[in-house]
């Protein structure tokens, strides 16, 4: 097995335990891992970890394939692709923001547009938008398309419970 099956990220095996076989693990679950289970997590430390996880999963993907016929890579290479940039960038801006209980049902918010100064047009669930201030402050870390999780406060105020890839939201997880 290559390392992320054997161990050097026991995530994915925690996120994995009710799959049963190997065989039945697919690219989308792979996407709902690296995209919402990761960031949620905050398994990953920084962003070199969210690279070498990233690494792992690709060469997880190429020996499922090749050795058993199962079509993780063709599945979840794009996925992998387009996260490469993102995930290490929302792992930094995860470590600022305040962890959330698990129960907690906190709505999803898709980021429009980010100003130099904090200040974000965000997409509501409904569809609508709204200008708000984000808390913590990630304007550094933060790029439209992602998606955040938080809660509104006081008359504009988003305080920022975790950062995923939009690639999360495609997943019709939220």
């Amino acid at each position: 097995f290559p390392p992320v099956a054997s161990g050097e990220h026991d995530g994915l095996g925690k996120f994995t335990a009710g799959i049963g076989v190997f065989e039945n693990l697919s690219g989308r679950e792979l996407s709902a891992y690296a995209c919402r289970w990761l960031p949620e997590s905050r398994e990953l430390e920084d962003a070199a970890g969210a690279r070498d996880l990233l690494d792992a999963l690709g060469r997880f993907c190429t020996w499922a394939q090749e050795n058993h016929e199962v079509r993780l890579e063709e599945q979840f290479a794009p996925v992998l692709r387009s996260i490469e940039e993102s995930l290490p960038r929302l792992v930094e801006a995860n470590r600022r923001c305040p962890p959330v209980p698990v129960d907690a049902k906190e709505p999803w918010f898709d980021l429009v547009a980010i100003g130099p100064d904090g200040e974000a047009e965000v997409a509501v669930e409904s569809g609508e938008r709204r200008t708000v201030e984000l808390a913590p402050k990630l304007d550094d870390l933060l790029r439209p398309g992602d998606v955040l999780r938080g809660k509104l406060q006081g008359r504009g105020t988003l305080q920022i419970s975790a950062c995923f890839p939009g690639e999360a939201r495609r997943l019709e997880l939220a």
